[in-house]
């Protein structure tokens, strides 16, 4: 097809009378084959872009509602008083993981919004000190543990109350000193430093510096900084996503300024940033407290609906301690109905469900009983729409899972009136009552055949809780109490406790396992007694993978050192030798600062080192494998860490117990 372009005009004499008439004629094919080819180039770009955001939205809900369920559980957990301060500890390291977990979903979620023009300020009036006051808690023991000087410089006279989004503002703060404080080495210094300038019609720009003497960066990582996932060689040996700053920079794009960074190799970096702010009326400000139950004499009737059983679970554990008087719906008709029969005063209804979704639920509802019954929509979907979707369908506030209970609460209260009492002063989730001490009892093991016990002394020393499980159904047919007390035991993993009971000495009359009497006490159980246990060296950046990984190996009975990097691990691993003490296993994590996994096995392996190294990785791509492989790893193990496959390779690597 030939596309051709015409222009007919005429040509009049001095008088106007038309004489002729010219006749343009152009070929504008190519200029219609570039054109058509950018319309569907266009098409296809925001067809790309609709499926990408339509990816996000599922996997932020399919993440999101078992997220729900993990922090909160860990919340109502923590909320015990007989915990021990070690399962405490494990609690809130679980809860802090999940929030990490979590932080990278929204992180991902962000992106997403500020490229596709959708990202929105939520505006509010916040005190702008008391924000700066938070800032310089949260970072002062972060830089003390570093020993880096901090300081917060508060240039001129800051105003007090301000109107802008206060979380979007901290996030930008936060980005750019944890920054700081991650590749700024120990003896440094970092400083923010604020002001404010007015501006006409009571506006006003805030004005931010956060500068280090850290190790700088290069000119040419400084012309990329600001690209989605791009990371510098330190940037990626510190581990990291590498959306913060890129986050950060469409941020306080939104917040109608800029983003910049210079920096001197050796001489450090200096971030600069300026945002739009409003001055604000005065407010109050009321901190946060326990709530530990509804106020005597108050009652509330809530409504939980959720197709996900352990949501509806959480939502019931929450709230009954407290007062509240519960029932649960599977559906959005099931809510419709019993919204008819027991009239509750609100209803927490998820958005995503079968039968009929929380939309048309919410409609209906609206419908019949007007403003007297109170909706929270809860979803797992965290853009903009999913709020606006669900406050026009009738819902009266909108929460994203997973949520903080105390934002819960704080809904309730705002939408019913209803009062709580409080504690005195919120919990502490480091503390808790001092651990008990133990007797294990002495169990008759009479009634278990040689034959089983045998087996689960096995499961036990190799963690294997899958078949420790199913061997202790087979104890319940001969022994009900005693499976009750191994299953107890199990699921807390505590294998110490299970084979210092298998271990036990026979009762009278009982000549023990098999016939040569009772069996002999193990001690920690794993891979079994020895005179000399089993020297393993972890090489992990993560303080809670350290004491995770610890923590399992030191139960199997094994002697565990551990390195902060892979320049610490390699000398350890000489002095070890040097003693005489070498390590049997180096279980060598592929991303640490200072000096990364596989730089740290190619150096022990030119150095002579012959015993097992076995990478660990979050990466799972074949062509990562095979770098770790061919530097000088034995193997690999893939992050999370399962503890029956840890324990399995660590009796592969270090050898069969002495």
């Amino acid at each position: 097809m030939i596309w051709q372009l015409s222009v007919i005009a005429p040509l009049r004499d001095h008088t106007g009378q038309i004489t002729n008439f010219v006749h343009l004629q152009e070929d504008i094919t190519e200029r219609r084959l570039v054109a058509e080819e950018l319309r569907q180039a266009k098409d296809t770009a925001e067809k790309a872009n609709q499926a990408k955001t339509t990816f996000l939205a599922n996997m932020s809900h399919e993440i999101r509602t078992p997220m729900n369920a993990i922090l909160g559980f860990a919340q109502l957990l923590l909320a015990d008083p007989t915990l021990s301060p070690e399962r405490r500890q494990h609690l809130s390291t679980i809860r802090r993981s999940g929030d990490h977990l979590l932080q990278i979903i929204n992180d991902i979620l962000e992106l997403a919004r500020i490229e596709s023009g959708r990202a929105q300020l939520k505006l509010g009036t916040f005190h702008l000190p008391l924000l700066l006051d938070d800032i310089q808690q949260m970072f002062q023991l972060r830089a003390e543990d570093k020993d880096l000087r901090f300081h917060i410089a508060r240039q001129g006279v800051l105003p007090e109350f301000v109107v802008g989004d206060e979380t979007k503002l901290r996030q930008v703060i936060i980005n750019l000193l944890g920054n700081a404080c991650k590749f700024t080495p120990s003896g440094g210094q970092v400083e923010l430093r604020v002001r404010t300038t007015a501006e006409p019609d009571g506006k006003l720009r805030l004005d931010g510096e956060v500068e280090d003497n850290g190790p700088g960066i290069a000119p040419e990582d400084l012309l990329r900084l600001f690209e989605p996932f791009y990371q510098t060689p330190s940037g990626r040996l510190a581990g990291g996503t590498g959306l913060g700053l890129a986050i950060s920079h469409g941020v306080v794009h939104l917040m109608g300024g800029q983003l910049a960074a210079s920096s001197q190799l050796g001489r450090g970096s200096t971030f600069r940033f300026d945002v739009q702010l409003t001055l604000g009326e005065p407010v109050a400000i009321v901190p946060r407290a326990q709530v530990l139950r509804l106020r005597s004499g108050v009652s509330c009737r809530v409504l939980v609906v959720d197709d996900q059983a352990e949501n509806r679970e959480l939502a019931a554990q929450l709230l009954t301690p407290l007062g509240f008087s519960i029932r649960l719906a599977n559906d959005g008709a099931e809510a419709v109905a019993q919204c008819q029969s027991w009239s509750p005063q609100v209803v927490l209804l998820d958005l995503r469900m079968p039968v009929m979704d929380g939309h048309e639920a919410a409609r209906q509802i609206r419908a019949a009983h007007g403003a007297a019954i109170k909706i929270i929509a809860l979803s797992a979907g965290a853009f903009a729409e999913n709020e606006q979707d669900a406050l026009a369908a009738g819902a009266d506030a909108f929460l994203t899972k997973p949520f903080q209970v105390g934002d819960l609460l704080d809904q309730i209260k705002r939408l019913t009136g209803v009062e709580y009492d409080y504690a005195d002063r919120p919990p502490d989730e480091s503390s808790g009552p001092p651990a008990a001490a133990s007797t294990p009892a002495v169990w008759d093991l009479s009634k278990v055949p040689p034959g089983l016990i045998k087996p689960l002394l096995e499961a036990t020393s190799t963690a294997d809780y899958s078949r420790l499980l199913e061997l202790i159904e087979q104890v319940r047919t001969l022994d009900g109490p005693l499976a009750r007390q191994l299953h107890k035991l199990a699921s807390r993993f505590d294998y110490p406790a299970v084979q210092a009971i298998l271990s036990a000495p026979p009762t009278a009359g009982d000549g023990g396992v098999g016939s040569g009497g009772p069996l002999r006490p193990v001690g920690p159980v794993g891979l079994g007694a020895r005179s000399t246990p089993k020297r393993i060296l972890i090489a992990e950046d993560s303080r809670d993978i350290q004491r995770l990984l610890k923590l399992v190996l030191t139960t199997a009975g094994l002697d565990v050192d551990v390195a902060d990097d892979g320049q610490q691990a390699c000398r350890l691993a000489r002095d070890a030798q040097a003693a005489g003490r070498p390590y049997d296993l180096i279980l060598m994590d592929m991303q640490m600062p200072v000096l990364d996994g596989l730089a740290a096995t190619k150096r022990l392996r030119d150095e002579g080192w012959q015993a097992p190294i076995v990478a660990l990785t979050g990466q799972v791509q074949d062509e990562d494998r095979q770098r770790y492989l061919a530097a000088g790893c034995n193997d690999y193990l893939c992050k999370p860490v399962a503890r029956p496959e840890l324990l399995r390779l660590v009796t592969r690597y270090a050898g069969p117990p002495g």
